[in-house]
């Protein structure tokens, strides 16, 4: 019997990865008081995976309860928090990565402003693990060539996750609220210098009291508390990414008494600067 070799043309492959630079691997396991403040990453975008346990996800303003089996996507410049379920603690991994722009969407961008940032894995979710998995092994044991491997586990994840998202349905259209999105977009550009209630009352040329009460309307809570915690998420982030020293990390972020940054830290988080950097295994 004559058996003929079957070809397929692969011309249409380009020497090139979505993925071109793994900014680190986060694994965080059953911390029953991990919060982790709002904050946002201007130069890479993030890849996160409920391994188990339930949570909570704010993205871009709209909160998401999360559950094991769940991804969330990050753009890059989209603030987002992160808070664990004491009851039924989070055991999740964070891939921040950076990837090149395609016909659809701009560099270290996951996904377009109107998709969902937040499904779940279904059926793709043994896959997804296993990738996880097979990165973080290449990363801490280093054999040859785990760098070149490293990037292909990366940009597996990234097309699974890819996949899924494009199958995702759209989010529901939010009311905007003019004032205080405005205000909260001053705090973001302006959070890490001196910055009081009053500075931001006559920036918009509105009364303070007002401005207190549209942020809380609207968000939850006080211009005030929302600059706290957007320097504490920035605090945590750099914790987790660098290695800058409080002092350092303080005053990057808006605090020039290094004493003051670290209890104010310890009572949003639960624990000291150096506790928390030391209790979070990254790569």
């Amino acid at each position: 019997m004559q058996h003929l070799a079957s070809e397929i043309d692969l011309n249409f492959f380009k020497n090139r990865f979505g993925v071109h630079k793994i900014v680190r691997l986060t694994y965080y396991n059953e911390q029953p008081d991990w919060i982790q403040m709002l904050h946002k990453h201007d130069d890479h975008c993030e890849i996160i995976y409920i391994e188990s346990g339930t949570g909570k996800y704010i993205v871009d303003e709209t909160l998401y309860p999360v559950k094991a089996g769940d991804i969330i996507l990050i753009n890059a410049g989209i603030g987002h928090l992160q808070r664990s379920d004491p009851e039924s603690p989070l055991v999740s991994w964070n891939l921040a990565i950076r990837t090149s722009k395609t016909d659809s969407l701009q560099a270290d961008q996951l996904l377009p402003p109107a998709a969902v940032p937040v499904f779940s894995a279904g059926k793709s979710e043994a896959a997804i693990r296993s990738f996880f998995h097979h990165l973080y092994n290449e990363a801490k044991q280093k054999p040859v060539y785990y760098e070149a491997a490293s990037l292909l586990y990366a940009e597996l994840i990234r097309i699974t996750v890819a996949r899924l998202s494009s199958a995702a349905k759209p989010q529901p259209a939010r009311r905007k609220h003019l004032l205080p999105e405005q205000v909260k977009r001053y705090i973001d550009d302006h959070y890490t210098e001196k910055l009081t209630l009053d500075d931001i009352a006559d920036t918009f040329f509105v009364n303070k009291y007002h401005i207190v009460h549209v942020m809380k309307e609207a968000y939850g809570v006080s211009p005030i508390d929302y600059m706290v915690a957007r320097r504490i998420g920035e605090a945590q982030n750099l914790l987790n990414s660098t290695s800058m020293s409080v002092s350092e990390i303080a005053e990057a972020v808006g605090y020039s008494d290094k004493n003051y940054f670290t209890r104010t830290f310890k009572k949003r988080v639960g624990l000291s600067p150096l506790e928390y950097r030391n209790r979070y295994q990254f790569i």
